[in-house]
């Protein structure tokens, strides 16, 4: 009997055998051999046999593709959910542990404790930080438009680089103290809607001397307006690089007028009638000198005494010019509570 695995092979071999003179009867024949060597089973009934069996394979595969969308199905659905879980999970954390990166965004914390922060940069829109403690802190930029600090507890803390536009370089930080320690340490102020050339101020320490400068917008020019120059911790001085002016106090009149020399060193009044210059407040053994401008009002004449603590030389008290309007100026020099130098400069016309 054929076998029916090389079944396609045998009847090649014969439809070639036969060439392209082959009748119908030839066919026929071939046919019929064929049947013959299968046991008598028709083509037709092959390749129906053939079809039943293609239609049990695809019901087959369609049965096995609808087992394994249900199973991946309903993986997908427990992966979705334990990532929902995670994800809710670090969404109520207080606190998210980095070792290293860049955080941007919002900060906002009660309390940051580490035994150890070291970041390259620190980043956010908005900080507000209560309390920040750690053993050891090293930043080289901590950069926020708004930062609002009350307290940097650390055991040794050293920040270099930008904070809010401030160059801060602390070699330590102890409780109430900040030091900056460089050759020649300098503290930057940045008015941002000043005008040209009007906007950036510094104070710089260099060679035992505190100077107060202003610059120019383009950092290459500046002028010294105030120095502390001191000689180790036993002498310093002040040193005015500019004018120092002093506002005029108006003092009110009355019967009697008393000035505040915490108020000012200047001071004007216009007597409406005879009065009394009081002692004045607030005055100590430090030396304190200025002026008090006297005008007589539209009538003139008015007189003025004075307290206990005004002297005058040789103990001699000079009258006020008299002239309506006249203007006279009262100069004086502070030595003790009690004690106050003074004299009369008269008729300024």
């Amino acid at each position: 009997m054929l076998n029916l695995d090389n079944l396609e092979s045998i009847i090649q071999s014969k439809v070639d055998a036969l060439g392209p003179t082959a009748t119908e009867k030839d066919l026929l024949l071939l046919s019929k051999a064929i049947e013959s060597a299968v046991g008598n089973i028709t083509v037709s009934k092959i390749c129906t046999k053939g079809a039943v069996a293609l239609v049990d394979i695809e019901q087959a595969r369609q049965a096995t593709i609808a087992d394994v969308g249900a199973a991946g199905t309903t993986e997908v659905g427990k992966v979705n959910a334990a990532g929902a879980q995670k994800i809710a999970a670090i969404g109520a954390l207080d606190a998210v542990p980095k070792s290293g990166g860049t955080m941007t965004g919002p900060l906002g914390a009660t309390d940051i404790t580490a035994d150890a922060v070291a970041a390259d940069e620190v980043h956010a829109t908005t900080a507000t930080i209560d309390n920040v403690q750690a053993t050891s802190v090293t930043a080289t930029d901590v950069h926020a438009t708004t930062v609002t600090t009350n307290q940097l507890q650390a055991a040794g803390a050293t920040l270099t680089g930008a904070l809010n536009g401030t160059t801060i370089n602390s070699s330590a930080t102890n409780t109430g103290v900040m030091t900056a320690e460089a050759a020649s340490p300098s503290i930057r102020w940045r008015e941002s809607d000043g005008p040209a050339d009007g906007k950036l101020w510094d104070a710089n320490v260099e060679n035992q001397v505190l100077a107060f400068r202003i610059w120019n917008e383009a950092v290459s020019a500046f002028t010294s307006f105030l120095k502390f120059v001191r000689s180790g911790v036993a002498s310093i001085y002040v040193l005015f690089l500019t004018a120092v002016r002093a506002q005029v106090v108006p003092l009110t009149d009355g019967p009697t007028i008393t000035a505040n020399f915490n108020a000012g060193n200047v001071f004007s009044v216009t007597l409406g009638g005879n009065r009394t210059l009081a002692n004045p407040l607030n005055v100590t053994t430090d030396h304190q000198g200025g002026s008090i401008i006297i005008r007589q009002d539209g009538s003139g004449n008015r007189q003025l005494s004075f307290g206990s603590a005004w002297k005058f030389n040789n103990g001699i008290i000079p009258p006020l010019s008299t002239a309506a309007n006249a203007v006279d100026r009262l100069t004086y020099s502070v030595v003790s509570p009690t004690e106050i130098h003074c004299s009369l400069l008269k008729e300024f016309r």
